[in-house]
Parts: structure tokens; sequence; C-alpha cells
């Protein structure tokens, strides 16, 4: 599951963002969830680790580049992405690998554009497996894998968003494991 997070202390930009958002990724049959932050400081005190990063520069207290510097201390493999009506600090990105730049207003095509091309860091490394629960088949990336837990001939996939209980299992080779 894609994990975003979208800080922005200026509720209308971040509403407007996740509605943009949310038609891309819905309309591409992502597994998503978006989160919310209204302030650097709250997205800090979150114990998510998110994917992708949507970050406002100007915010009170904690900047969107000092959150950005955080984030990378714990995260280096995450995208982020500045989202800013302030020019000047384009070059100060650099500093905190930034995937990109977008001034507002915000395109919506340009952020369909720049998210495409961020969506694709993803394919690309991620490993995952996939099983059948007792309704569907299910796509499980296995860095979301906390532990997967058995009991009797059942198991249980705890992820970093749910626990997805496997219908019955005669053997571990009926889980396929996709390296592409």
């Amino acid at each position: 599951m894609l994990k975003v997070a979208i800080c922005d202390d200026e509720k209308i930009e971040r509403e407007s963002i996740v509605y943009m958002i949310n038609r891309f990724l819905k309309l591409n049959n992502k597994c998503y969830k978006i989160f919310e932050f209204n302030s650097g400081e709250h997205l800090m005190s979150s114990i998510k680790n998110f994917d992708i990063y949507f970050l406002d520069i100007k915010m009170d207290k904690l900047t969107g580049i000092e959150a950005a510097k955080k984030i990378r201390l714990i995260n280096e493999s995450a995208v982020i992405i500045f989202i800013t009506a302030l020019k000047d600090y384009v070059f100060d990105a650099f500093d905190v690998n930034a995937f990109h730049y977008i001034l507002k207003p915000v395109n919506e095509d340009k952020l369909k554009k720049i998210l495409c091309s961020a969506l694709k860091q993803f394919d690309k490394n991620d490993k995952y497996i996939i099983t059948k629960t007792i309704r569907q088949s299910t796509k499980i990336l296995l860095k979301d894998i906390m532990y997967i837990e058995s009991k009797q001939r059942k198991l249980n996939v705890h992820t970093t968003y749910n626990i997805i209980a496997l219908k019955p299992l005669r053997t571990l080779g009926q889980l396929l494991i996709n390296y592409i």
C-alpha cells in the first residue's frame, strides 16, 4: 500500500492537493492511503513512515525544508515533492534530494505527470507476494510486511496497514513470490 503524506498549513490548498492525488490514484487503481498534516510539527510527530511526501515550504515554526531534512534522517528512499508559492527555495530542495518542486497554484496535469514519475520509483524495486485470501487474490509488498503469524494451517500477514488472513495453505509454495 502506498502511503502519501500531504503537509500544508493552508487547508484549502491541502484539500485541493488531496483531491487531485485521490483522482489520479483511483483512476490508476493504486492501493493507497493519504494522510493530511497542517504543520511540519504535526507531520514529524506522526509515527508513520511515508512513501511520498508533499510538503509546503513556508509554514510556521518548522518549514518544509526543515521537515524534509528530518525525513531524510529516517527515510532516505522517500519521494519528497515540494508544493509552494515560493521560487526562492528551489536550490534548497536539492540539499534534501527532492524529487520535484511544484509552484502554486498547482496545475493538475503537471501534478499527474510528476506523480506518475514518482510512482515509477516504487514499481522498479518493489518485490511482492501474491496471496489468496478467502475472497480474492491480494498483492502484498514485501516492504509492508511486518511479520507472518501461523495458526494451525492458517496464516495471518501483519502489514503496516492491516492484517490479511490467508485461506488455509497446503504448502508454502502456494505463496507466489515475484521478483520483477
